[in-house]
C-alpha cells in the first residue's frame, strides 16, 4: 500500500514537472503572455514586441522616444527573463551606478513587485542600500544594479544577460573594457563540450535616447542594422518616436507641442523623434575635450569660506523661448593656471526681472564669497541691471541689502550710495563674443574647465581588501546640477564657429538652437581669464566688492 501510494504520488510528480516544462517552454517562446497571463501586466502591442525580440536574439538594442518606458520594459524583460532561466546571473549597468540602482529599486521592487504579487511571491531576497542594489529569486537568478566607476571594480564580472541603460552616456572605455568581457562567459559551459544551445545563450539588451552621430551609440546602432540587413537572426534593432505613444493613447499631443519650444530642436530631435543628428563640420568644441572636462563627483550648492566664487549671466527677454541662465563658479588657484569648476547652474525662463534679481539675490547668500559678476549691462541685460542696482529687502532674512552695481559704470559707482561694485559689464561686441568663445576653447582644451559628471555623488570606498562604490543621498536639487551640467554640455557641443571679419560668430548649428548655456559659459570663462591675468599682472590686487555687505 506504501508502495502504491508513493507510485501514485510519483506520476503526478512526473506529470506536474512536465506540464511546468512544457508551461516554460511556451512562455519562453511568448514573454509577453507571461507578463499579461502570470504577471498581470498589461502591455502595449509596441512592447510585447520589444520584449520577444529581446527573448530570441542575443543582441537587441532599444533606441525610444523620451517617454515611451525603455527602463521601464527592460526591467520587466530581465525579470521575466530571470524568472523563466533558472540560475541566471543578471547585470544592470548605467552612466551612474545610482541610474542602474534606479531600474532595480524604483522599477523592479517599488514598481512591478507592487504590480504583480506572483513576482513577488518568487522573489527570495531584496538587497538595497547606499552600496548595492540586488534581487534574488527562489530559482537561483539574480539581478544586481553594477557600478562602473572608472572600470576597475566590475572586471571581474560575469554575466549571462547584461542591460545597458542610456547606453549613449555610458563611457565607451568602459564598454569596450569591461562590458563586452562580460559576456564571455557562455552558458552552462562544461568541460569538452563544444555546442550550446543559443535558446539560452548569453544577452545583451542595449536602452537609450538617440545622441549625436560622434557617440558610440550611433555607430553600435549601425552595426545592429547591418547585421539584420544581412540577415544576422542574433540582432535585433529598434527606434520608435514620440508618434508610437501619441498612436497608444500615452502621450497628449498638447504635452508634445509644449515640449518642442521648451527643448532646442537638436535635443527634441534626439529625445523625442529618435534621429542621430551630424555633428556641424563647423563644431566650435570637440565632444572629447568636454567628455575630459566632466570630472566632478562632489556637488556643491553652497560656497565654502575657503574659496573664491564668480557667477556670470546670459540675460533673456522676459518673453520668449530663451532661459537667463545663471552659472556659478569655483576659482581654484593651481600653480600653472586657474582652474575653474563649474558647481550650480540656475535657469530662469519668462520671468521678470524683478523676480530675476531677487533669484540672484538668494544665490548670492549661497555663495558670499562671489567677488564678480559678469553679464551684460548694456542691451538686454540692461534692464536686469537696473532692477540689481536697487537695495534689496530680503523677506526670509528680515534685513537689507546693498545695491550691485556695475564696477565699469562710472555713474552708479558715482552717484548710488553704499552701491557694492559687483557686477563687471560686458558689452555685447564681436571681440568679446570672440574672446568669450576662445576662452571656452581654450579651457576646455587645457582640462582647466570642470563640470559634473553624470556620476556625480557616487564615491569609491575602500573596505578592507574591496572598493565599494557608494552613494550619496542626494537632494532634487543636487541631482537638478548634475542635469544642468549634462544640458550645458548637449548646448556647447550644438554651436558652430563662423568667420567675421578678424573674429569668430559663434552661433547654434539650427536656427531655433538656443545658446543661453554657451553664453553664459563663454562670460564666466572670460571674466576668470581677466581676473587671472590681473593677478600675474599685481599680485597685490585687490578685487573690488565687499564680501560682508552682500
Amino acid at each position: 500500500m506504501k508502495a502504491r501510494k508513493q507510485k501514485v504520488t510519483s506520476g503526478k510528480a512526473i506529470k506536474r514537472n512536465e506540464l511546468i516544462a512544457q508551461s516554460i517552454a511556451y512562455y519562453r517562446r511568448c514573454p509577453d503572455k507571461f507578463c499579461e497571463e502570470i504577471l498581470e501586466i498589461k502591455l502595449n502591442l509596441y512592447q510585447k514586441v520589444l520584449i520577444r525580440a529581446f527573448f530570441k536574439k542575443k543582441y537587441s538594442a532599444w533606441v525610444l522616444s523620451r517617454g515611451l518606458g525603455k527602463t521601464w520594459l527592460g526591467a520587466l524583460a530581465l525579470v521575466v527573463y530571470g524568472m523563466l532561466y533558472r540560475n541566471t546571473l543578471i547585470g544592470v549597468i548605467a552612466p551612474s551606478f545610482r541610474q542602474s540602482k534606479i531600474l532595480v529599486e524604483d522599477k523592479i521592487i517599488k514598481d512591478l513587485m507592487d504590480r504583480s504579487p506572483f513576482l513577488k511571491s518568487e522573489i527570495k531576497r531584496v538587497i538595497v542600500n547606499m552600496a548595492e542594489a540586488r534581487i534574488e529569486f527562489y530559482n537561483g537568478s539574480r539581478i544586481m544594479a553594477v557600478p562602473t566607476g572608472d572600470g576597475n571594480k566590475i572586471r571581474g564580472y560575469r554575466f549571462h544577460v547584461l542591460m545597458c541603460d542610456e547606453y549613449a552616456q555610458i563611457k565607451k572605455e568602459i564598454l569596450d573594457l569591461v562590458v563586452n568581457p562580460m559576456m564571455n562567459v557562455k552558458r552552462g559551459y562544461e568541460v569538452g563540450k563544444t555546442e550550446y544551445d543559443d535558446d539560452i545563450g548569453n544577452r545583451l539588451l542595449i536602452t537609450s535616447s538617440a545622441y549625436f552621430r560622434h557617440n558610440h551609440l550611433y555607430a553600435t546602432f549601425k552595426q545592429y542594422v547591418d547585421e539584420m540587413a544581412s540577415g544576422n537572426d542574433k540582432y535585433f534593432v529598434c527606434a520608435l518616436s514620440y508618434k508610437v505613444g501619441l498612436q497608444v493613447g500615452l502621450f497628449d499631443s498638447d504635452h508634445i507641442e509644449k515640449e518642442k519650444k521648451r527643448l532646442s530642436p537638436v535635443d527634441f530631435r534626439m529625445e523625442y523623434e529618435c534621429i542621430f543628428p551630424n555633428m556641424s563640420e563647423n563644431a566650435w568644441i570637440e565632444p572629447k575635450d568636454l567628455e575630459e572636462c566632466s570630472v566632478l563627483k562632489h556637488i556643491e550648492i553652497s560656497g565654502d569660506k575657503k574659496f573664491e566664487y564668480i557667477m556670470s549671466l546670459d540675460v533673456a527677454r522676459v518673453e520668449g523661448g530663451d532661459n537667463t541662465i545663471l552659472h556659478v563658479f569655483k576659482l581654484l588657484w593651481r600653480k600653472s593656471h586657474l582652474e575653474k569648476h563649474l558647481i550650480y547652474t540656475l535657469s530662469m525662463n519668462g520671468e521678470k526681472f524683478e523676480a530675476q534679481a531677487s533669484n540672484i539675490r538668494q544665490v548670492l547668500k549661497r555663495f558670499p564669497n562671489t567677488i564678480r559678476i559678469y553679464m551684460d549691462t548694456q542691451t538686454i541685460g540692461q534692464g536686469l541691471a537696473d532692477e540689481l542696482s536697487k537695495e534689496y529687502w530680503d523677506f526670509e532674512d528680515l534685513k537689507s541689502y546693498p545695491p550691485l552695481i556695475d564696477v565699469n559704470d562710472e555713474q552708479a559707482v558715482k552717484n548710488i550710495k553704499g552701491g557694492v561694485p559687483l557686477i563687471f559689464g560686458i558689452s555685447p561686441t564681436p571681440e568679446h563674443n570672440h574672446r568669450m568663445g576662445m576662452a571656452v576653447k581654450k579651457d576646455t582644451q587645457k582640462r582647466h574647465l570642470k563640470m559634473y559628471s553624470l556620476d556625480a555623488g557616487e564615491e569609491n570606498v575602500k573596505k578592507g581588501d574591496e572598493v565599494q562604490t557608494v552613494l550619496a543621498e542626494l537632494s532634487e536639487e543636487e541631482e537638478k546640477q548634475v542635469m544642468e551640467a549634462e544640458a550645458t554640455r548637449r548646448e556647447v557641443l550644438g554651436i558652430e564657429a563662423k568667420p567675421q571679419g578678424m573674429y569668430f560668430k559663434f552661433e547654434a548649428a539650427t536656427k531655433r538652437g538656443r545658446k543661453d548655456r554657451w553664453s553664459a559659459l563663454g562670460l564666466g570663462l572670460y571674466g576668470a581669464e581677466l581676473i587671472e591675468t590681473e593677478r600675474n599682472e599685481d599680485d597685490d590686487v585687490i578685487l573690488v566688492g565687499s564680501v560682508a555687505s552682500r
